[in-house]
């Protein structure tokens, strides 16, 4: 009963943290149209029996949704909006990092003593890494729900069980195109460290390889770039300087891998603002646990993939710790960590202790100093009174929103509005107006990807237009309303 008391007791604080970070957010209007308000669009049209448009591209672009990021998992959160609304997708985000904590502790419990304090210790461990809270702090991303499926899918590969197995990963694949590829190298690992024989090996784990290597490949490759409309598939452009495609990327790494491994190390952008980003995930990956690959360096096998996807780009944001990038870090450096626990016959338990405060050490302190860029301190730190403080009035701007804003209308809406207006088809964000009949901007604070004055200018232009005419306005948002079709600029 003991047991079971510390693990209801761990888990109830780290929801009421995490809650605390991620819905507070969204109620004072800290969450974005990318990527929250995207989601909340597409789940809506799911649960509406309509194929989801992304429509609030910043350059006023409309996509099949799918094209984004091929990831059907999100049609199965449709019926939870009918209860939830816009908090659906972050309430199941939590729901999602508490079962993969819980799936950890239970991959964990077989291998050390009965009654041992370590499983409940790795448990904290897992709740506190620094990947975890970058996630919350930024919207929902389907890539936090594969990664916490990653400890029972190793539970589900020990234990031998295929189907749970598949199933697991099917899951995940379901979740982000670029999971496909990480979850060969995952499956791999896992077979490695439970060995049976090369029978086992080709029954199990190989399929399950070839199965993501084909989805990975027919996505990527086929699927996404017809969504797109394009030769190639669009999101590749962040690697377009290894080649044109993901073969002649992979060929070009294979015939070059000292740049490769340079490119892992340094600033590839040629601008010393973006200096110490890889560095400080590097280090973080290490102090969080990432050292215990020592004892366990089979989990190198999932880490390198991690590393060149973050490293490799040449978007600076997917180098640092910010966001949702390091949310696969999370699973793997746990699992890294027990593995290399059970190794050692002395000290297991004053280890676990000393790497679990290090890490909640580390994760406090990238809170309040980081050099990645565009580091938003209010959404991160739960405990700061500034995080409680919202810009804008939630009540005023939520009621304004419902009063004179019908359901189901186009409307051209600020970044943070977005995610409360997503029960629509045509959703735009700010200052694209396409065919919106209702503008609806934030009057005081910088909305992504426009600031105060340009916002307040382009609203000004609208009225003047005389295509729009104000419907309601107060200190903190304005609202038009289409009184004329758009001229055609």
């Amino acid at each position: 009963m003991r047991g079971k008391w510390g693990i209801a007791t761990v888990v109830g604080v780290f929801t009421l943290i995490y809650s605390s970070i991620s819905l507070v957010n969204h109620l004072q209007f800290r969450t974005s149209a990318l990527d929250l308000g995207m989601f909340n669009q597409a789940v809506y049209a799911y649960a509406h029996l309509r194929s989801p448009l992304f429509t609030l591209d910043e350059y006023g672009r409309v996509f099949p949704f799918l094209s984004c990021h091929f990831d059907p998992i999100t049609a199965l959160y449709a019926p939870l909006q009918f209860i939830f609304g816009s908090y659906t997708l972050l309430l199941i985000q939590i729901a999602a990092i508490i079962f993969g904590g819980l799936g950890l502790y239970r991959y964990a419990k077989p291998m050390f003593a009965d009654g041992s304090h370590i499983p409940l210790v790795l448990l904290i461990h897992f709740y506190s890494l620094w990947g975890i809270y970058s996630a919350l702090a930024f919207d929902f991303h389907n890539n936090v729900i594969a990664a916490m499926l990653v400890p029972w899918l190793a539970i589900a590969m020990r234990e031998r069980k295929p189907w749970l197995s598949l199933l697991l990963v099917l899951l995940i694949l379901s979740t982000k195109e670029i999971m496909a590829l990480w979850t060969i190298f995952v499956v791999l690992c896992f077979g490695l460290c439970n060995w049976q024989s090369v029978k086992s090996f080709f029954r199990l784990e190989l399929p399950l390889m070839l199965l993501c290597l084909v989805y990975g490949i027919v996505v990527i490759t086929v699927i996404q770039p017809w969504l797109q409309s394009s030769e190639t598939n669009l999101q590749l452009s962040r690697y377009a300087h290894w080649g044109q495609s993901l073969p002649e990327m992979i060929m070009h790494i294979i015939a070059h891998p000292i740049d490769a491994i340079k490119t892992l190390c340094t600033n590839t952008l040629n601008n010393e603002w973006y200096d110490n980003i890889k560095q400080e995930s590097a280090q973080m990956l290490l102090i969080s646990g990432g050292f215990m690959v020592i004892f366990a360096p089979k989990y190198l096998i999932m880490i390198i993939p991690i590393l060149l996807w973050k490293f490799m780009s040449n978007d600076y944001g997917f180098w640092g710790i910010n966001s949702q990038y390091s949310i696969e870090f999370v699973p793997t450096i746990m699992l890294c960590m027990t593995h290399g626990l059970h190794k050692l016959k002395r000290g297991q338990l004053a280890l676990s202790i000393s790497a679990c405060v290090l890490a909640a050490a580390s994760t406090i302190f990238v809170m309040e100093n980081r050099q990645s860029k565009w580091y938003d301190y209010n959404n991160t730190a739960f405990y700061s009174s500034k995080h409680y403080k919202p810009h804008i009035n939630p009540a005023s701007t939520r009621k304004a929103l419902k009063q004179f804003i019908p359901a189901d209308c186009p409307v051209s809406a600020s970044s943070t509005l977005t995610p409360h207006l997503y029960n629509r088809q045509h959703l735009y964000l700010f200052p694209n107006i396409n065919n919106a009949d209702y503008v609806a901007v934030v009057r005081h604070v910088p909305n992504y990807p426009i600031n105060v004055e340009e916002a307040n200018n382009r609203v000004a232009e609208l009225i003047e237009s005389n295509n729009y005419k104000v419907k309601f306005e107060n200190k903190d948002i304005i609202i038009l309303k289409r009184i004329s079709l758009p001229t055609d600029d």
